[in-house]
């Protein structure tokens, strides 16, 4: 029996930062992704309370040093409308494409990348919170 409890929390140590989700903060990680869609920030931000940190996956420093701990799409943030008083009652998710590049920007995969090319492609307004913080909701694995 300790054996096998001793085997699970070496895997989960082991496997864990591969599958790691995380906080992100919506001025220097999503702002960016905004910033080439002007248009729809400015709908976002006339029509929404947005809260400053959300929820993304998160590529592990084992899965390539060089990117360890970036946030990738989609992205989960908690929003309510302009003005609005109490608790935020929509999570908003940005849904983006993104390519591994080589050096030389040729497709690879993500252990090789040098580049990855971000771009936010939609953003869907889903009801309600379920009482999780964005972080916890539904993360891609990397």
């Amino acid at each position: 029996m300790k054996t096998s409890g001793l085997v699970t929390i070496l895997l989960f140590i082991t496997i864990a930062p591969i599958y790691a989700g995380g906080s992100f903060c919506l001025d220097t990680e999503l702002l960016p992704l905004l910033n080439e869609r002007p248009e729809l920030k400015k709908l976002l931000f006339d029509s929404f309370d947005l809260h400053w940190t959300g929820g993304a996956s998160r590529i592990g420093n084992n899965v390539n040093e060089r990117f360890g701990g970036r946030r990738l799409g989609p992205y989960y943030l908690h929003a309510k409308p302009k003005g609005l008083k109490g608790d935020y009652i929509f999570t908003l998710v940005f849904h983006t494409k993104y390519r591994f590049k080589d050096e030389n920007f040729k497709d690879t995969v993500l252990q090789k990348a040098h580049h990855i090319p971000e771009e936010l492609i939609s953003v869907e307004v889903v009801p309600g919170t379920n009482g999780m913080c964005a972080a916890q909701i539904q993360n891609k694995s990397f």
